[in-house]
């Protein structure tokens, strides 16, 4: 049974009042410690690695807003699958391996990824001053500088597959291949400029024979030659339009001595 005396006694552990003045001077302390605080949390920030403070954003993200962190996380699992899936096939035609991948559909997977999202050269952004993601908050729209989640292609990893799906499937006709996707790789190569990112002359010639054209490009320059034996080396241009117009190539000695003669008839 409870004791009368122990009812009427005070409790110890409730705090006692705060007087106004006290108050107010909590609350000053408070406002004067928060802008120290987040200036230590920033300093931390500071030290930290780039995937440490990759990890500390996605945990608060997860936290903050899981569906979009699944969102971007499934996003970038779908890209890195993919670019798993180009070195694969580069293996496979470099001979690094004898277990054939879905190279076609490889390529048409990266053609659609790389005509919606285009690719990003994530390497450069790493060098950009004031990449690393330091400080408390962070930006959804950056998921790769905040979270390092990537939402692109990586750089090159287009021009990657569709030369190695065009290295081979042009070298061993595989009849397994739709010509028309074969035709669009072609047509890729040739629209994004590919030819000149790498000189391949054996990939070069193999797309001049699929497409009915001579198996070496003919020469960018060649001599004319005029009739007192003088040549010179000309773009292949002008010496087709000195053809095309029936144009007679004179030397210099030539041209100086009609010029003499003209200057005689004047």
């Amino acid at each position: 049974m409870t004791n009368v005396e122990e009812l009427n006694q005070p409790d110890i552990t409730t705090a006692p009042s705060e007087s106004p003045l006290e108050a107010r001077r909590r609350k000053n302390r408070e406002r004067k410690r928060a802008p120290r605080n987040r200036y230590k949390a920033a300093k931390a920030a500071e030290s930290e690695t780039l995937t440490q403070a990759w990890q500390r954003h996605s945990d608060k993200l997860e936290q903050d807003d899981p569906a979009l962190y699944a969102c971007l996380f499934q996003r970038h699992q779908d890209l890195d699958d993919l670019e798993m899936e180009i070195s694969h096939c580069e293996d496979f035609v470099s001979g690094r391996t004898e277990i054939k991948p879905q190279i076609a559909e490889c390529w048409s997977a990266a053609k659609k990824e790389f005509a919606k999202h285009g690719e990003c050269n994530y390497g450069a952004l790493d060098r950009f001053d004031g990449f690393h993601p330091s400080g408390p908050t962070y930006d959804t729209s950056e998921p790769y500088r905040w979270f390092g989640f990537r939402d692109r292609l990586s750089a090159d990893c287009f021009f990657r597959i569709t030369r190695a799906f065009l290295s081979y499937a042009l070298k061993t006709k595989d009849e397994t291949f739709d010509p028309a996707v074969v035709d669009a790789a072609v047509t890729e190569f040739t629209k994004q400029g590919f030819a000149s990112r790498e000189i391949n002359p054996p990939l070069i010639r193999l797309i001049r024979i699929y497409r009915g054209l001579p198996e070496n490009e003919p020469p960018m320059y060649e001599f004319l030659t005029a009739s007192d034996g003088f040549q010179q080396l000309v773009p292949r241009s002008i010496a087709e339009s000195y053809r095309n117009k029936s144009i007679v190539f004179l030397s210099p000695a030539q041209r100086g001595r009609l010029s003499e003669g003209r200057r005689d008839l004047a």
